[in-house]
């Protein structure tokens, strides 16, 4: 399905005029397989992992606080040539180099796979909501906004945007 495949070429382009304007972009490259996107994450990632409950005392960072702005969505597309398997993109600071802050966030999920259909997308829709299942890592509201917070005990473990990437990576292609 084709429908978004024009909203991937635009996200693409986006990054391209944040490189040009001098904001910080980075780019990882990740496994494609779960079993190695799990490897060495210093938070425990599957179902029920996490309470869900990461309190204000306990949190290192907020991300997309209703006063900072937020934004999450899910472009799919049947054609898996428009998206790099296990690409992440970051622009801005990452969560180590941002204690005590309160940041905006946006996440955007892309997905490509030829056998794509409407089924599909609502269950893929309703992953990138993953209340508990990312240790030190919770999410405090849903329906197109991305309300989220990182535990103290998780970054000083490590826990960053990678981690948080490669997670999501892992839920959705397991």
């Amino acid at each position: 399905m084709a429908i978004f495949d024009v909203y991937v070429k635009k996200l693409a382009e986006y990054v391209g005029e944040m490189q040009v304007k001098g904001r910080q972009v980075r780019e990882i490259d990740c496994p494609s397989v779960v079993s190695k996107l799990l490897e060495g994450l210093p938070v425990r990632v599957g179902p029920q992992t996490s309470s869900g409950i990461v309190l204000r005392g306990d949190t290192l960072v907020e991300l997309g606080n209703p006063a900072t702005g937020s934004c999450a969505f899910l472009l799919w597309t049947d054609n898996p040539s428009l998206i790099r398997d296990g690409k992440i993109t970051l622009i801005g600071p990452d969560i180590q180099e941002s204690p005590g802050a309160c940041l905006p966030f946006g996440q955007v999920l892309m997905v490509g796979g030829l056998d794509l259909g409407e089924g599909e997308h609502e269950a893929l829709e309703r992953n990138q909501y993953i209340a508990d299942r990312i240790e030190g890592y919770m999410i405090r509201s849903v329906s197109q906004l991305m309300w989220s917070r990182v535990s103290k005990d998780a970054a000083e473990r490590g826990f960053c945007f990678e981690t948080l990437g490669r997670a999501l990576m892992a839920i959705f292609k397991s």
